[in-house]
């Protein structure tokens, strides 16, 4: 299901009454973009601390743009309900007063738009969100109250545009029932659920164009998000309408303020619903999701913490149960073969949809709110409201990087990745206890061996890392003989590896020998601040310990945040000046 600022309101009871039956959300962001710099570009020797940093200097200037969100409820050990949520998001802003600056990558623009990315969807028509910590600040310069008046407003816009959209189809046929007396009734079908707003100003036009003659407007169910038709009934005397049909009114009145009253305050902030999933403690599955999570904090909780210990804590106390399906496939040697060792979310999915071996279905979002029973499940038909996705290979459906079916992937990719292994209790719900104590709340890291261990808090993260950083600074690159050479003589047996392209090469240099390496580290700190130059046949190199260039890769991001992203020429002269 699509969700925009047109249509989040009449759609938050599915959008709750979905989080609330589900045992686990899958969830996946479209972003402005992933990296915001070649600077800062991960590599096999990032710390811990250092890819987090990373990772969050990017995370802080992009924004995401489309969110999946798909709750998944478990029927049995071999059936899974899916229902995928796709959420245009748009940054609010307050008069300018919070107004938030973001980067787009050229790279992430064009990808997107090859994948269908509707741009005009997302600023024109995007669900509003801001954090909680944006909301604090709204209270300093004006209440809160006014933020949520001004969206309201903006919203009850869009619900009126429904409301002309329908009146220009059908008000015609409305006045030809009006007109004709011998016409008690005139139905109505729906295409797609409004919002109490809607069937306000359709009962004010009739009070006003038809003051002479009474109707009685009777919804064919109660739940606003439910309903598929309008059944408007003349009242020419006081005993028109049954008791039933009364009864009927009453209970759609009832249901009007219900809705109204406990959805409103939702409407402001799509933060509301993340509110929700936080309180009743779902669990998350991602799918080599760790930049997912630090946007799920920075965009609706609080800007992200500048060490990894703090944001760890804070993760552990709003989402305390996370799993990333790349981690548990690339960490099972027979979830590896099944995939034929390649992790990316395309192939993990339709691998798992081919695999035999194990019954499983998986479906998408019924009308059936609480199916209890096998046979309940074996016949029921697909919800309307989700006919956008389908379960089958991708050739068919091309719905790859839209946020809300690549969150369906990978909550399917979960589920099925704990039948192989095993880990689903008879009744089919996930037993999240010692069996799966390895995967919970570990993110994969590219091109790093160790995992985000969001459980671990001690101060492990920091540990240095034995490498020096070498910078070459003649425009012609060097071979990798030249350094082996030279780092052979002074450290012993080592290894050179070189990162980035013909005109901008670095290299990252290890040793063998762990005592030839901490003096050679120990003397460029003590004697040269932790950088010198040296030449070797016939260009210059500069190396550095790898505290030294992380600290400098600190200091230019936090002198020079976007100037950098404009002129990386200038970047990089600053990185190798002493």
């Amino acid at each position: 299901m699509n969700l925009n600022r047109s249509n989040i309101v009449q759609n938050l009871p599915i959008i709750l009454d979905k989080i609330r039956q589900s045992h686990f959300i899958a969830l996946d962001f479209e972003m402005t973009g992933l990296n915001r710099s070649e600077i800062l570009r991960n590599n096999g020797f990032d710390t811990i601390q250092q890819r987090y940093w990373k990772t969050k200097e990017s995370v802080s200037v992009f924004q995401p743009i489309q969110l999946g969100l798909c709750p998944f409820r478990i029927h049995s050990s071999k059936k899974i309900e899916a229902s995928p949520f796709n959420v245009y998001l748009t940054q609010y802003t307050e008069n300018g007063r919070s107004d938030k600056l973001f980067l787009y990558s050229a790279s992430t623009f064009n990808f997107l738009s090859q994948h269908n990315m509707d741009f005009n969807e997302v600023f024109k028509n995007g669900v509003y969100y801001f954090s909680r910590q944006q909301e604090e600040q709204f209270d300093s310069f004006k209440s809160l109250q006014g933020v949520r008046n001004d969206i309201r407003q903006q919203i009850i816009q869009s619900q009126s545009f429904h409301f002309k959209e329908f009146m220009s189809l059908n008000e015609k046929t409305i006045e030809l029932f009006m007109e004709n007396k011998r016409r008690k009734k005139l139905e109505f079908s729906l295409t797609e659920p409004r919002y109490a707003t809607f069937y306000k100003e359709l009962e004010q036009f009739f009070q006003k164009k038809f003051p002479q003659q009474p109707v009685h407007i009777v919804y064919d169910v109660e739940k606003h998000y439910q309903r598929r038709k309008i059944n408007i009934q003349k009242i020419t005397e006081k005993n028109d309408i049954d008791d039933t049909q009364n009864q009927n009114s009453a209970k759609n009145t009832q249901q009007s303020q219900y809705s109204f009253e406990e959805y409103e305050i939702m409407n402001y902030n799509f933060r509301s619903i993340i509110d929700e999933i936080i309180n009743l403690k779902i669990p998350i599955i991602v799918h080599n999701g760790f930049i997912d999570i630090l946007h799920l904090y920075d965009k609706f909780l609080y800007n992200l913490p500048e060490g990894s210990q703090e944001f760890k804590k804070e993760i552990n106390k709003h989402f305390p149960v996370i799993f990333d399906s790349k981690l548990i496939i690339n960490s099972s040697q027979k979830l590896s073969q099944e995939v034929n060792f390649q992790s990316d979310l395309r192939n993990c999915y339709e691998k798992m949809l081919k695999y035999k071996d194990i019954d499983s279905q998986i479906f998408i979002s019924t009308d059936i709110n609480e199916p209890q029973e096998k046979e309940d499940i074996d016949n029921i038909q697909q919800n309307t409201l989700f006919s956008n996705y389908q379960i089958n290979g991708l050739k068919e459906n091309n719905k790859m990087h839209e946020a809300g079916y690549d969150a369906m992937m990978t909550g399917y990719i979960f589920f099925k990745s704990l039948q192989i292994l095993n880990i689903l209790q008879s009744y089919g719900t996930p037993s999240f206890d010692s069996q799966t104590d390895y995967f919970q709340n570990r993110l994969q890291l590219a091109n790093l061996q160790a995992s985000y261990d969001i459980k671990d808090l001690d101060l492990s993260d920091s540990k240095s890392v034995d490498v020096f950083y070498i910078k070459q600074l003649n425009s012609v690159s060097a071979e990798n003989k030249v350094l082996q050479d030279f780092f052979n003589q002074q450290l012993g047996s080592c290894k050179v590896y070189t990162i980035g392209n013909n005109l901008e090469q670095e290299y990252f240099v290890t040793s063998n020998d762990k005592s030839k390496f901490k003096y050679f580290e120990q003397k460029l700190n003590q004697e040269y601040n932790g950088v010198d130059i040296f030449y070797q046949e016939g260009k210059y190199f500069q190396i550095k310990t790898y505290q030294k260039y992380v600290d400098d890769l600190q200091k230019i991001v936090k002198e020079d945040k976007f100037t950098k992203l404009k002129n990386m020429d200038a970047v990089l002269d600053k990185l190798n000046q002493d």
